[in-house]
């Protein structure tokens, strides 16, 4: 990013903004903020004369990254053109899938050309292209690779395995209690109690697998929302031509990427409802289109309608109207009330994805991460109501006091505090309780369980004076 910022030419960058429609006074008055830049190398401690620069953007200038994206146009503009003229050929990974030609990151940028003379010497820099080509090979097929690297890293999608899952989680749980070296901690917590909201006892740490899962969910919306993406038109021409990607079969010849992209689709589906426009892609029994908070899906019999059925078959696309008759007919009371209330538009635009866990309709991450935590949450057991005990664990997190103290209190609630039973049972060692109290962040805690348990010898631990045998005797 230095090189590139240092070679930005400033005369490109007034013809680039003024292209673009940028009002000349506007244009005169940024370039007086790039051009008024002066360096002074210092000699011995001394100042030299001051040096003015004829090209160049300033590194760390709130405005030099977004001038910077102007250039990055410009090269974008400069390598459309000669692909459409045809002086270059990108790469496609499939026979009928779209040429890519390059691919532009936050601070570096991939071109993909073929290994001649002449489209290398497009780029304005031919020793320096020709060397990456030489590298990548004279034949086409050796590039292919590259192309799907960078297509999975840009997706930022991949399905980690267990033993990676399991590093992360050993890492965070080394952290929470103190680690230290070789120095082992006990841990009074198991790592799922830990994983749980904030408001249902728990620390909101994360779990590795579920959160993974979410990552990978979104990539898929936005597959949905924005087909004419270029990663959705890549994926789309390689492994799913004639469906969707919901429709799409597994292949076991597919990518890494893809496989795991595939893996979070029924997240999608759990969380996904159907905003009815033309009615031609949503099907009728089988896909979640219904205005109910509970039962999204047509429950009706329809024993005379096809299984393949759309939506479509019941609007009146001259009117932009349901048919109300074949409704009431064919579905139940209740369900053709909830249809007939469905607003059709008389464009009859496509039928567009809806987000159910937000109430603004757009994906997130942290919807579908709670959206997976709750369905385990259902699964197992619990109480049956746990709206009090939200109450009081919210009410713990809203205290003014030091976070130490929160925690005590968290600990305190749940009996996860040492005291004598809690020694004794796991584990059967007098020591135990000198090194829980050779941790400075735990003696607070243990003065104050000692105190309310008449226990002297942790009242003396927390004085900081030294514990003597015959108090301890008593106490394991």
């Amino acid at each position: 990013m230095s090189k590139a910022y240092d070679r930005v030419e400033w005369g490109f960058l007034e013809r680039a903004m003024l292209h673009l429609g940028f009002d000349r006074r506007f244009v005169v008055t940024i370039m007086s903020c790039i051009k008024s830049v002066s360096y002074s190398v210092l000699l011995n401690g001394v100042p030299s004369r001051t040096i003015k620069p004829s090209r160049g953007l300033r590194q760390g200038d709130p405005l030099s990254p977004y001038l910077f994206l102007l250039c990055a146009m410009g090269l974008q503009g400069l390598l459309h053109k000669a692909e459409a003229d045809g002086a270059i050929r990108g790469v496609s990974i499939c026979r009928n899938g779209p040429r890519v030609s390059h691919i532009f990151f936050a601070d570096d940028s991939v071109l993909f050309c073929r290994a001649k003379q002449y489209e290398c010497q497009l780029s304005g820099n031919m020793r320096n292209i020709w060397g990456n080509l030489h590298l990548w090979g004279e034949k086409r097929s050796k590039g292919l690779p590259t192309l799907r690297r960078e297509f999975g890293r840009r997706s930022n999608v991949g399905r980690r395995n267990s033993y990676l899952k399991l590093e992360i989680e050993v890492m965070i749980c080394k952290f929470w209690w103190g680690y230290n070296g070789d120095n082992k901690k006990v841990h009074w917590v198991k790592w799922e109690k830990l994983c749980q909201a904030k408001d249902c006892g728990g620390m909101g740490f994360k779990e590795i697998e579920k959160f993974n899962d979410a990552l990978l969910a979104k990539q898929v919306w936005c597959m949905l929302k924005n087909p004419e993406s270029l990663c959705h038109r890549v994926f789309k021409a390689r492994f799913f031509p004639n469906c969707t990607i919901l429709e799409a079969n597994p292949l076991t010849n597919g990518s890494y990427a893809w496989k795991s992209i595939l893996s979070a689709r029924e997240v999608v589906r759990k969380g996904m409802v159907w905003q009815i426009g033309d009615g031609k892609t949503v099907s009728l029994k089988e896909d979640k289109w219904l205005p109910d908070q509970v039962y999204r899906s047509v429950s009706s019999p329809l024993p005379s309608i096809p299984p393949n059925a759309k939506v479509s078959r019941f609007i009146d696309e001259k009117n932009g109207k349901w048919k109300e008759a074949e409704i009431r007919r064919n579905f139940l009371p209740h369900e053709a009330k909830k249809i007939m209330s469905i607003p059709l538009s008389t464009r009859l635009p496509q039928d567009s994805p809806i987000w159910s866990k937000t109430p603004s309709g757009i994906f997130s991450t942290r919807s579908a991460y709670k959206l997976l935590v709750n369905e385990a949450s259902a699964s197992s057991l619990g109480s049956s109501n746990p709206h009090p005990q939200r109450n009081l664990w919210r009410g713990v997190w809203m205290l003014r006091t030091p976070n130490k103290v929160k925690h005590f209190h968290l600990e305190s609630l749940q009996q996860l505090t040492p005291n004598n039973g809690q020694f004794v049972s796991s584990a059967n060692n007098p020591f135990c309780l000198l090194q829980y109290l050779s941790s400075p962040n735990r003696r607070y805690s243990a003065c104050c369980v000692g105190l309310s348990r008449g226990c002297k010898a942790v009242e003396y631990s927390y004085l900081g004076e030294s514990l003597n045998p015959s108090l301890t005797r008593g106490f394991f």
